[in-house]
């Protein structure tokens, strides 16, 4: 028998080593890929997102024309990617179907000064909706922060709201329909010689809950039709100083009368708080509730 015996080419091995293990580098590369983009998809699932050039061009729902507003127009679920800038006499956000949720997603919607009639708001809502979920961001400017009209069965939670209120009467943080809660918001109106006929931070319906919200140099803090619930909610320095203001208030009785009775299937918690420097809050204001 004779033995065969095989001379290997060191360079000839080298190479196809290195071939084998840039093979399997390349594959795993690919597999790092896809398990990375595989996880971007599985969490944003069905989310969809919205920024300034997505505004700009339109197409974010089946109705949505490019520029301002974004229209939402299809029920889901919608996060904001980036901060929006509003041009000068139009909304950022319209709302026209029900069972929408928009994250903001720690972003902030910015508005130029407003004093427009109506008023021009970050975020509003068209027509008889319900399950709106306002959360999680910042809204800037204009003269009306969130306004949910008589969408019924919705929240706002999360939301800082800072208006730059001109000359328009009516202005409004936030604005709810029946059985929805306002939760964990920040309203302020940072003006000091605006002719204000109303500034109203927070404007619920009735079996609404709100709770754990403060409101600051708004003409009317909290505005709740009964039957509400408003507890641990804080109220500070309205404006004008001097001319008729309320803390919490309770809308008229739509059955008539604004009675007692009526009046006192409002809950006003212990908690609520106001705090008005220089002057007498007047007595719907603080703990006593209407």
């Amino acid at each position: 028998m004779k033995r065969k015996f095989v001379v290997l080419d060191p360079m000839k091995s080298h190479r196809s080593t290195g071939m084998s293990r840039l093979g399997l580098l390349t594959l795993l590369s690919i597999l790092l890929v896809w398990v990375g983009v595989a996880g971007a998809v599985s969490k944003d699932a069905g989310v969809v997102l919205i920024n300034q050039a997505q505004a700009v061009a339109g197409g974010t729902t089946s109705c949505d024309t490019p520029g301002f507003p974004v229209t939402i127009c299809t029920s889901g679920s919608y996060r904001l990617s980036g901060d929006l800038s509003v041009p000068s006499g139009t909304e950022g956000i319209e709302i026209t179907a029900s069972n929408v949720t928009l994250d903001l997603n720690g972003f902030t919607i910015l508005l130029p000064a407003s004093g427009s009639t109506p008023s021009i708001c970050s975020i509003r809502t068209i027509g008889t909706l319900s399950l709106i979920r306002i959360q999680n961001g910042i809204l800037s400017g204009g003269d009306c922060g969130v306004q949910l009209g008589s969408a019924s069965n919705s929240l706002v939670s999360d939301v800082t709201i800072q208006t730059n209120v001109v000359t328009t009467s009516g202005a409004s943080g936030i604005t709810i329909g029946p059985t929805s809660r306002v939760q964990d918001n920040r309203v302020t109106f940072p003006c000091v010689s605006c002719p204000l006929g109303a500034a109203v931070g927070i404007q619920a319906s009735g079996n609404a809950i709100v709770r754990g919200n403060a409101v600051a140099a708004a003409q009317y803090g909290i505005n709740v039709q009964c039957p509400a619930v408003v507890v641990e909610n804080v109220l500070s320095e309205p404006f004008p100083p001097t001319s008729d203001r309320s803390g919490f208030t309770v809308l008229p009785d739509p059955f008539g009368g604004n009675s007692t009775l009526y009046q006192s299937s409002c809950t006003f918690s212990l908690n609520n708080q106001c705090t008005f420097s220089g002057s007498t809050p007047d007595v719907n204001c603080g703990n006593s509730g209407p």
